[in-house]
């Protein structure tokens, strides 16, 4: 996208949060070593409240094992912590799962995630052991597993380097909850 323009002159759908803080494409963009998508475009930068927009799939997911991963590089946050991405149903801009946080920890950098809210199971955070300014590599399983409440979500999080396959630990996982499972169909 050229820098400047507005998510949504590129398809993304506000749903949330009208003309504060559009989100608009910004140059530069990200760099990660061995990352095929890196430094190849620019990014898109958030405020601490605003518009809310999502891209929809090609086609909702709701079986398997579903990866979603993007670069991250994190400036300030506030120590309350908030998301700042999610997953969405194909017809829903409220049942947000596998939320991403990020949050200020005594001075440092600590993530997070959540299936759903706090009170449908919680979020659960990394120590404060990431830096300010350094560009993150995030990816996010989410697990689609058969009962209505029992899907799971893992997140790596990696400062180099790309593992050949799935690490057997993940930085912050599983997380559950007791939130109702759904198909998605849409990024946030």
């Amino acid at each position: 996208y050229t820098a400047g323009d507005s998510l949504g002159a590129h398809g993304w759908v506000s749903f949330s949060g009208g003309s504060t803080n559009v989100l608009t494409v910004t140059s530069p963009g990200m760099t990660y070593a061995g990352y095929p998508l890196s430094g190849i475009g620019n990014a898109t930068t958030t405020a601490t409240s605003g518009q809310d927009a999502y891209k929809s799939f090609s086609q909702p997911d709701s079986t398997g094992n579903l990866y979603v991963s993007f670069m991250i590089k994190v400036t300030s946050a506030q120590s309350a912590g908030d998301y700042f991405f999610a997953l969405l149903p194909p017809t829903s801009t409220t049942l947000y799962t596998s939320r991403f946080y990020a949050k200020d920890s005594s001075g440092a950098l600590a993530f997070g995630l959540s299936k759903s809210t706090a009170s449908a199971g919680g979020i659960f955070y990394t120590g404060g052991t990431f830096s300010y300014g350094t560009t993150y590599l995030v990816v996010i399983k989410y697990q689609f597993n058969s009962g209505t409440t029992d899907d799971v979500m893992n997140a790596y999080i990696f400062a180099s380097g790309i593992p050949a396959s799935e690490p057997g630990t993940s930085t912050i996982g599983p997380v559950s909850g007791t939130a109702s499972d759904n198909p998605l169909g849409r990024i946030a």
